[in-house]
């Protein structure tokens, strides 16, 4: 009798549990499609959820919106784009200037990476005039796939790029460019003049006064003074001050030297046949004076012959 119960209480608390499984899989759907929907609590009614703006490109209050070529990407925490609602949606937009007038607009569907978004760009050949207010406006009544609706206007502003301003900006960069390289001009120059008076002051202090003087004829002094002063000329011509030809009757250059190690030589000695104008002009004069001297000495001798035979 015992064991008749158990299998009569098993049986019931099977077709129970068949009852609860069948029960769930049935009220299931409801309860998800209500999780989706809004309770008014005014009247108990259940509503759709509302259709939300998620982000924009560019945002609220922007003061990067292009002149030209003129985009506004739109992002919805919905399906707005699917052609069930899709050619409602399209004519929901509107972009206006600060004093109200409507700017042709076209709107877009696009998908990119899996997201859908909204693409809503000014017409071919009009722009936007720089450093101006616009108004962009989202209008209420926009659905998406789900059943989700824009309750209310969304109201974007944003502000156009200063044209005018930035190209000031350039110039002035444009400016302290120029301004740079000009002194690292200035600077290069001054770092190159100093590098070759160093240069010129050692190529001068190879100079042998003592060779000089004995290679010339003169003293010691004269050499180093005429060195001195030739020193004095190339620092006036490195600053840019180069002086009048020197009117000095010195010899020193009549020949032309070359610096060779710790010595000057002349520039004959390398082979050149090279003559500097002083001294061409005192070989011309010398030539002269020889053939004087010649003709005056003929002269003499036939004077002489004369006079001999007239005795």
């Amino acid at each position: 009798m015992e064991l008749s119960n158990i299998r009569i209480n098993i049986k019931r608390t099977g077709a129970f549990i068949c009852i609860m499984i069948f029960m769930s899989l049935m009220i299931a759907p409801i309860i998800y499609a209500a999780a989706d929907d809004e309770v008014d609590t005014a009247t108990g009614t259940q509503t759709a959820k509302p259709l939300n703006l998620v982000r924009s490109y560019p945002e609220d209050n922007d003061s990067r919106l292009q002149v030209d070529n003129t985009g506004i990407k739109l992002f919805f925490d919905g399906n707005v784009i699917d052609e069930s609602v899709w050619k409602n949606n399209r004519n929901l937009f509107k972009l206006s200037t600060a004093k109200g007038k409507e700017v042709n607009i076209t709107a877009y569907s696009s998908a990119e990476s899996g997201t859908d978004y909204i693409l809503v760009v000014v017409q071919q050949g009009q722009t936007l005039d720089p450093n101006s207010k616009y108004t962009f406006t989202i209008m209420k009544g926009m659905q998406s796939k789900e059943g989700q609706i824009l309750a209310e206007d969304v109201v974007l502003n944003f502000t156009t790029v200063d044209m005018q301003g930035n190209m000031r900006v350039n110039m002035g960069l444009m400016g302290l460019m120029a301004v740079g390289m000009i002194a690292m001009t200035v600077v290069s120059n001054k770092r190159q003049a100093k590098k070759d008076e160093e240069n010129s002051n050692k190529k001068d202090a190879k100079v042998n006064p003592y060779k000089v003087a004995k290679q010339k004829g003169k003293s010691v002094q004269e050499v180093v003074d005429k060195v001195e002063k030739d020193k004095a000329r190339k620092a006036k011509r490195l600053k840019g001050n180069a002086p009048d030809d020197d009117d000095d009757d010195d010899d020193y250059d009549d020949d032309v030297y070359i610096y060779h190690k710790d010595a000057l030589r002349k520039v004959a000695d390398g082979g050149s046949t090279y003559k500097t104008g002083r001294k061409a002009e005192a070989e011309k004069r010398a030539k002269r004076e020889a053939a004087r001297k010649k003709h005056g000495n003929t002269n003499q001798k036939k004077n002489k012959k004369k006079g001999k035979k007239k005795r």
